[in-house]
């Protein structure tokens, strides 16, 4: 019978260690990893404060136009638009405005530099409740010159009936179309209508109950100053006229235009 073999003893497998093990990092790393993380933790604070501070400048521009409006409201100006209907921009729009019950100049211009805060304005009246008197608004230059301040563009503007005796302050306004029915404009300044080039329809004329001191907007002299400005203008094409009678060679130097004769 043989004896037993002895079995080798075996040695231990020695584990394999990879050079990548997290153990295995270099203090570096560890430092680089830590100063990501702060990176990060501090790039999220500051995108969540931008979206705060964003958020809370939104509602109080949202809550000075809310304010704006009711003030508006409260002066008897008739504002279209609310300020619960918000556009692609989030923010309400209202297109027009009127100041037909304003009780006097201060208050009109007041009312205006208020309106001028609301977004999306296109079309402004000055008109009064009845433009049946030359002049008989509240709206003069002083007026022309704020809405010159305020706003860049509009799709109307009418000065029916008011007391501004010049255009000038509007030269650079973009207007497409002007009202100035009943308006008290001088004669030797209604060739500022023809430095007005955007616009494209023009409402002109002079009827009602004439007094005395308003004969010279119906005299011969006056019409041919308002023909020589319409001639001038370049962008104008359609002339909507009140109580005026042009005479054929009038006419002749409006063939370019549309004249509209409204009754």
């Amino acid at each position: 019978m043989e004896p037993p073999t002895k079995r080798k003893k075996e040695l231990p497998a020695i584990p394999y260690r990879s050079p990548f093990r997290w153990s295995n990092r270099p203090e570096w790393f560890t430092t680089f990893l830590a100063v990501l993380g702060v990176c990060l933790i501090a790039l999220m604070i500051y995108h969540a404060t931008n979206v705060i501070s964003a958020t809370m400048k939104r509602n109080q521009h949202h809550q000075a136009i809310t304010d704006v409006w009711r003030q508006l409201l409260m002066s008897n100006v008739a504002v279209t638009g609310t300020p619960t209907k918000l556009s692609e921009t989030d923010l309400p729009v209202f297109p027009s405005v009127a100041f037909q019950s304003v009780r006097s100049s201060q208050e009109l211009n007041r009312n205006l530099r208020l309106a001028a805060v609301l977004p999306g304005i296109r079309r402004i009246d000055l008109s009064p409740e009845s433009t049946r008197q030359i002049g008989g608004g509240h709206a003069d230059d002083s007026t022309l010159g704020i809405i010159a301040n305020n706003f860049t563009s509009l799709d109307s503007l009418d000065l029916s009936g008011t007391m501004i005796t010049t255009l000038k302050p509007i030269e650079d306004l973009r207007i497409r179309e002007l009202k100035i029915i009943n308006s008290t404009v001088r004669p030797d300044n209604l060739s500022s209508l023809k430095y007005i080039e955007s616009v494209t329809d023009l409402w002109i004329g002079w009827y009602g109950n004439s007094q005395d001191a308003d004969a010279i907007y119906f005299s011969d002299a006056y019409r041919a100053r308002v023909v020589d400005a319409l001639a001038g203008m370049k962008g104008l094409k359609t002339v909507h006229y009140f109580e005026m009678t042009f005479t054929k060679e009038e006419k002749e130097q409006l063939t370019h235009l549309n004249l509209v004769q409204v009754k």
